[in-house]
């Protein structure tokens, strides 16, 4: 900012315009945008692994099961 002098002597200022003014105005909305999106994903990768590890030991447990069952022997 600079100062000027008006008609009347009183001191009035005069904003420059600049990239840095604006670069509040533009950086914290994208910061919030992109985190945001970088935390959704994260949430939905932790939960897409739960969900696979869930499954996996669903088949672990019912291919237990059918080791552990008695064979059935057909005898001629």
């Amino acid at each position: 900012m600079t100062a000027c002098a008006t008609a009347n002597n009183s001191v009035g200022y005069v904003m420059e315009i600049s990239w840095v003014n604006f670069f509040p105005l533009v950086f914290f909305p994208f910061k919030i945008i992109v985190l945001g999106i970088g935390m959704y994903y994260a949430i939905k990768w932790h939960h897409d692994q739960d969900k696979k590890e869930k499954a996996e030991a669903l088949e672990r447990k019912r291919a237990q099961e059918a080791a552990d069952a008695p064979q059935e022997t057909q005898s001629i």
